[in-house]
């Protein structure tokens, strides 16, 4: 193994001191996540949630501020998570408010997009989410390993806010590794949280904990995942979605990205190596056929349909979080 790069900021190799990131804390008495809990129903016409769509925005997403470094702090988190959950309800006719005025997406059959008659559960998730991939790929870091500009600090902060959801995902489908549904996508040979840990030793070193810092969109993502694993779990078949067909699909792109502008070898990007597939491409497609074959399982596929795209909410506000976090590290740097 080589030894651990250092953490650095474009060109400058610096690395990240604990001095410059102290631990983040969030101040804020209120969780967006109690607006996203899911009902037997689903989430999308309950009095509840149409009570809570007609509530001013200050009361539902209040906004909070993020303490990062010498006192510059990183606003707006729930914010971000309004904003992209907002974002979807142009997307669907189940929308929270009778009072959207945007135009709803039709696919060139005229159907609604996640609704469209006898569409197996993957393809109605995709159409879902559809317009929020657009967004994911357009904002955050995401963005920026695209466009070849990520800083090696930015993307180890990104794994450092990605594990946590990962782990807490794989900890539920083993749980519920035998209950309907679930029993046909727990499947470790997708499962990425090793991988990924073995990243950030590679590239921070064994330090990575102390030394790169978990944003509170991070432990949204973890609760909003553990939220989704009680009951029968069935949520999950949503996580498991965003998370594993992204990495077996889109995720092969930033492979090469990252390859290409932080010139990285084999041994540190292991998060989109999978040792134990042959052809990538045939387990993509298998594990979205075993996520469409888990619909016949289950009880609530309207309610995994809509959790898919409150996942893709969550991982926009990571993404988010990142790029704020680690350019306000660079601007503290720049003063000193």
């Amino acid at each position: 193994m080589s030894p651990p790069r250092r953490i650095g900021m474009c060109a400058r190799a610096r690395a990240l001191s604990p001095s410059m990131l102290e631990p983040i804390s969030i101040r804020s008495n209120r969780s967006a996540a109690g607006i996203f809990r899911p009902g037997l129903n689903g989430v999308v016409n309950t009095p509840e949630h149409r009570a809570a769509s007609r509530a001013p925005a200050a009361t539902r997403f209040p906004a909070s501020s993020v303490g990062v470094s010498a006192g510059r702090a990183v606003n707006g988190f729930f914010c971000d998570v309004a904003m992209s959950y907002n974002f979807l309800r142009v997307q669907t006719a189940t929308c929270f408010s009778r009072k959207t005025k945007v135009r709803l997406t039709k696919n060139k059959e005229g159907c609604d997009l996640g609704l469209a008659a006898g569409a197996r559960l993957a393809d109605r998730m995709r159409r879902r989410t559809r317009l929020l991939h657009r967004e994911a790929e357009r904002s955050g870091v995401i963005r920026r390993i695209l466009s070849g500009c990520v800083s090696l600090d930015a993307y180890a902060v990104f794994l450092r806010n990605l594990l946590p959801a990962y782990w807490q995902l794989e900890t539920g489908l083993d749980y519920h590794r035998r209950s309907q549904g679930i029993r046909l996508i727990a499947q470790p040979v997708v499962y990425r949280a090793e991988a990924l840990e073995s990243d950030l030793r590679e590239i921070v070193g064994t330090a990575w904990r102390d030394r790169i810092p978990l944003l509170p969109a991070g432990d949204a993502y973890r609760r909003r995942i553990a939220e989704a694993a009680t009951g029968h779990g069935e949520y999950l078949i949503a996580h498991a979605y965003t998370r594993y067909l992204g990495d077996l699909n889109g995720g092969q792109v930033l492979k090469r990205r990252l390859g290409d502008v932080l010139k990285f070898g084999p041994e540190s990007l292991s998060f989109y190596e999978f040792a134990d597939v042959t052809d990538i491409a045939t387990a993509r497609a298998q594990y979205r056929a075993a996520i469409d074959r888990s619909e016949d399982e289950i009880r609530d596929a309207a309610g995994v349909v809509e959790e898919a795209a409150r996942s893709f909410a969550n991982n926009i506000a990571i993404s988010v979080a990142v790029e704020r976090a680690t350019e306000s590290i660079q601007s503290d740097r720049d003063r000193l």
